[in-house]
C-alpha cells in the first residue's frame, strides 16, 4: 500500500479481505441461486462497511482541523 491515504488504504484491506468466489452459479431465468444471494450481500456489506469506515475517518480528520 502505497497511495498514502487512509480511506484508500482500507478500501484495499476491505476489498481483499471480503473478496467472494462464486464456485458454480445455478441461476435461471426464473430464480437466483444461493451463490449469487450470497454474492450481493457480501458486497453490500462490503461497500457499507467502505462507507461507514470513510465516514470514521472523515470525522476524525475534520476533528483535528477544528
Amino acid at each position: 500500500y502505497s497511495s498514502g491515504e487512509a480511506i484508500t488504504e482500507f478500501n484495499t484491506l476491505v476489498d481483499s479481505i471480503m473478496e467472494f468466489r462464486k464456485s458454480r452459479c445455478d441461476c435461471d431465468s426464473h430464480s437466483r441461486c444461493t451463490w449469487c444471494i450470497m454474492e450481493q450481500e457480501l458486497n453490500y456489506r462490503k461497500e457499507a462497511l467502505k462507507k461507514g469506515i470513510a465516514d470514521f475517518i472523515t470525522a476524525i480528520e475534520s476533528s483535528k482541523t477544528k
